[in-house]
Order: C-alpha cells, then sequence, then structure tokens
C-alpha cells in the first residue's frame, strides 16, 4: 500500500508538471506537496471504497465534486493562479455530503440551498457523531467552518489586498507563496478525512491503509480516530 502511494504520488507530480507551462516546478521532494498528495489520495481512498458499497447518488456526488475541487485548486495554483485556486478550494462542497435534502435542491434545477452555518450545524449533530462521543469532530468541522470564511474573503474581495486586479493577461497571475496556500489545502484536507472517516465507520479498510490515515492526522488528534 506505501509503495502504491508513493508511484501515485511520481505519477501526480509528473501530471502536474506536464500540462501546460507552470509558474512552480514540482520536486518530488517537496514536503509539503507530496503531504497534499497523500490527502489527495486518502480522500480518494474513502471515495472509493463508499463508492463501491452504496447505491445512493447523494452519499457519493458531492464526495466526488469535492475530490474533483481539491485536484482543481493543486493545479491551478501550481499553474500561478492563486485567486482562481483559491475560488475553487472554497466552493468544495464537503458540508453537503450525505445530505438528501441539498441532493434535491440539486436536481430540482433552481437557485436554492441551505445556508452553510445549516449543514455546519446538521453535520455536527449528525446521529452517528452523538452516540459516539468525539470532542475532535467539533474542533476539525470549526477549524473547516473557519477556513471556509477565510476563503470568502478572497471569493468576495473584503479589502483591496484579496482583490484581483490584473489589467492584462500577463499579470493575471502574481507572486504568491505556493507553500502557504499547500500548507492551507492540507489544514482542509486533514478536516476532510478525519470527518469523512468518522462519518463512513462502516467502510472497511486494511491495517495498511488505516496506517496511512493515521499517520496523515496531527499526532494530538488521533487519540479517537478509530473509535
Amino acid at each position: 500500500m506505501v509503495s502504491n502511494l508513493e508511484n501515485d504520488y511520481k505519477n501526480f507530480c509528473r501530471e502536474i508538471n506536464r500540462t501546460t507551462k507552470n509558474s512552480f516546478k514540482i520536486e518530488e521532494s517537496n514536503k509539503s506537496f507530496k503531504r497534499n498528495h497523500a490527502g489527495i489520495y486518502i480522500f480518494s481512498l474513502i471515495l472509493n471504497k463508499l463508492y463501491n458499497t452504496t447505491k445512493d447518488e447523494h452519499k457519493v456526488i458531492f464526495f466526488i465534486e469535492t475530490l474533483s475541487d481539491l485536484l482543481t485548486s493543486t493545479k491551478l495554483s501550481c499553474l500561478g493562479f492563486e485567486t482562481s485556486a483559491a475560488i475553487i478550494l472554497r466552493r468544495s462542497h464537503f458540508f453537503y455530503i450525505d445530505h438528501p435534502i441539498e441532493y434535491y435542491h440539486l436536481n430540482s434545477e433552481k437557485n436554492e440551498y441551505t445556508p452553510i452555518e445549516e449543514l455546519k450545524k446538521y453535520f455536527e449533530a449528525h446521529p452517528i457523531f452523538i452516540k459516539n462521543k468525539d470532542d475532535f469532530v467539533k474542533i476539525f468541522n470549526d477549524s473547516l467552518f473557519n477556513e471556509y470564511h477565510q476563503l470568502c474573503r478572497i471569493v468576495h474581495s473584503k479589502g483591496k489586498n484579496f482583490m484581483n486586479l490584473a489589467m492584462s493577461l500577463s499579470n493575471l497571475k502574481r507572486p504568491f507563496d505556493l507553500n502557504i496556500f499547500i500548507s492551507k489545502m492540507i489544514n482542509i484536507e486533514i478536516c476532510f478525512i478525519y470527518l469523512s472517516y468518522k462519518f463512513y465507520r462502516e467502510l472497511k479498510f486494511s491495517p495498511m491503509e488505516k496506517q496511512i490515515i493515521t499517520d496523515f492526522i496531527p499526532k494530538n488528534k488521533r487519540e479517537k480516530l478509530h473509535e
């Protein structure tokens, strides 16, 4: 399993560097980028387990879109489009997972949605978490919610520092620290993985898969991961 992860990472770097001209050259030795890939890999692993065990589309469709948004944000950030990458990352619909009402809105072709604050409460108050008390669920849920609001500052241009003020095509890419952006993605991925792993506790993972998931979660927050 570890060799699969390593091989997938090499292919991941190759693909990121291959398609169009990147502003950043990604080296395989880049630790933060490698950790970002591990987060996407684990999220995909959980999705595949879920996809193979359920016939309910509402349980997987937002999950798939979230994975797609993580991949897209990674690529856009490497191309040098920080604002575009942040906008895509902000729209990740993790709070919508396994939510039949939002699935209904999706298929009704109407511009209706449940406010994100209500979705956060729905997720946190879900019977799965009430039956299995874990204080880290609220911690990660709050952290994800805070990350969402930070990204909203970019989407809604809260202050000129968050505005994209390009006046020509050559100005669309502005200098930024890729490692800082990737670190933000990793923080979000940690939340995604912990919460989805706990939410879909019926999914079966091999000992090696569990170890990879455990290694991705910060040491001081693993205490109840497998309970």
